[in-house]
């Protein structure tokens, strides 16, 4: 029998996961709410197509608390990059991106402007900033600013505006200068 290890967190006492593409739930007792848990999870045809749904052979808490899914290191960064799949976006002014320059293919939209920027319509955005718009639901959006403060910032105001799986750069413009001249 083949087991695959799932991740997922945990709420209100049920954990929901994927296997394959079908999505159940599956009580799980004995764990806090919001707690990060590991299912070793049957993956085998039988068990998936089966009317009881799939088996859960076992559960093991794990600890994130020092763990931010949110903030990209250089390496993190560099990797999408190369990759090509990035949404990068710099919140700085734009006198300081022409004095300093950017990282990429970034966007300069102004921290001022990056709510009303993610509730334009496609149209409006792609004719004010020359790029396609990001969708709420795109993992590769990226804020970025000269420290951690307006990446930050930015990041706050992304996740009001419904786009839950943006992220930032916080170490930023210096960070990455810093590091791609070496």
């Amino acid at each position: 029998m083949l087991f695959k290890p799932v991740i997922s967190v945990a709420r209100s006492n049920r954990v929901p996961w994927l296997l394959g593409r079908r999505l159940a739930a599956a009580p799980v007792t004995g764990f806090h709410t919001k707690q990060v848990v590991v299912l070793d999870a049957c993956a085998t045809t039988a068990c998936r197509s089966s009317q009881l749904g799939p088996c859960i052979m076992g559960a093991r808490s794990v600890s994130t608390s020092g763990v931010n899914f949110q903030d990209l290191s250089y390496e993190d960064l560099k990797a999408l990059m190369q990759g090509g799949d990035i949404q990068l976006i710099d919140v700085r002014e734009p006198a300081e991106v022409a004095a300093s320059g950017k990282i990429g293919n970034a966007i300069n939209i102004p921290l001022g402007q990056v709510k009303d920027a993610l509730l334009m319509s496609e149209e409006a955005f792609q004719k004010a900033y020359h790029a396609q718009k990001p969708q709420s639901y795109d993992h590769n959006i990226v804020f970025y600013g000269l420290g951690p403060i307006k990446s930050h910032a930015a990041l706050k105001l992304a996740h009001k505006a419904g786009y839950t799986h943006a992220r930032e750069y916080s170490a930023g413009w210096e960070d990455y200068k810093a590091k791609k001249g070496t």
